[in-house]
């Protein structure tokens, strides 16, 4: 999934939260993370306005996904999911649960300009990991799951403090309260796969208890180019949009087979909002992107979509 590149929202209503604000309504919210990455003390200031806002690890029960899920892909935007918590239980579909899969971050791996104590043949293959934190406000229930998605992107050297640096932002979003999965969305080149690989292993081994692993995936990874160790990650999304030259052949080979090769793949699915949904492939949990902020009217469009 790309990253959204369209300029930066602010909000203008009463949903937008400031850092350390007057306090939250009902549900409460995530509010921005520090536009100046070179300010510790900011930094560590937004930090403890999540505490704030959602509670802790300690003192909040994670709300987990059942087996059949539908979650919503919240991107780098303002987003208040509120309505949803009227929708859950026999209104939607009994046996449903209703997520939410925020961006908690976007890591931006850099080749280095200058890097201490490396040789100037080194300095050329060297990265750097710019860690850019979710910047606007997302309110949800308290009843809603939640996932926390990073986004890792750029074409920079892997090198072993890179993935160490990778490693510990994505579990530093594990850790966020009420998170019971965290996503990684990684559109990796075939030259990066083994080190990304690498990056599942260690994640996996790190998470705290309890805190699933997912990973998002390019639907060729799914049909005819499989490399992801399925024993690395609890969930495999293939993302039925976007798919570029190859949309073609592999909606064709879905559309015959009502499933995809991999079996690991089978276990859920990543549609779009402004892209046809025909023939999808079954799966017990359904991602849907929306390339807007969420309103209510697309959620009647979403959960039309389930009830027929």
């Amino acid at each position: 999934m790309r990253r959204l590149n369209g300029r930066d929202e602010t909000s203008d209503d009463a949903t937008h939260v400031d850092a350390c604000g007057d306090g939250l309504s009902d549900g409460g919210a995530i509010p921005p993370g520090s536009t100046n990455l070179l300010i510790v003390s900011r930094r560590l200031l937004l930090a403890g306005c999540v505490a704030l806002s959602l509670g802790t690890a300690q003192d909040t029960a994670f709300v987990t996904l059942s087996t059949q899920s539908v979650i919503l892909w919240a991107w780098e935007r303002p987003e208040d999911l509120r309505f949803l918590a009227s929708y859950v239980g026999p209104s939607f579909s009994s046996g449903t649960s209703i997520a939410v899969a925020f961006l908690d971050r976007t890591l931006v791996v850099r080749i280095a300009a200058d890097r201490d104590g490396l040789p100037a043949v080194a300095l050329a293959q060297a990265g750097v990991v710019e860690s850019l934190k979710r910047r606007q406000p997302l309110r949800v229930s308290s009843s809603t799951p939640l996932i926390a998605v990073v986004r890792i992107e750029g074409r920079g050297a892997f090198d072993d403090r890179v993935l160490a640096r990778l490693s510990s932002e994505i579990i530093e979003s594990a850790r966020l309260p009420r998170v019971s999965m965290v996503q990684i969305d990684f559109d990796a080149t075939r030259s990066q796969r083994p080190v990304y690989q690498q990056l599942l292993h260690d994640v996996r081994s790190r998470l705290p208890h309890g805190i699933r692993l997912s990973v998002t995936a390019l639907a060729s990874w799914c049909n005819d180019d499989p490399w992801i160790d399925a024993g690395s990650v609890d969930e495999i999304v293939p993302m039925l949009f976007r798919m570029g030259p190859d949309a073609r052949r592999i909606a064709t080979r879905l559309r015959e087979d009502r499933r995809w090769p991999v079996a690991a793949c089978n276990g859920a699915v990543g549609v779009s909002m402004d892209e046809r949904w025909s023939d999808l492939p079954s799966a017990p949990r359904v991602y849907v992107f929306n390339p807007r902020a969420w309103r209510e009217e697309d959620w009647f469009t979403t959960q039309r979509l389930f009830n027929n």
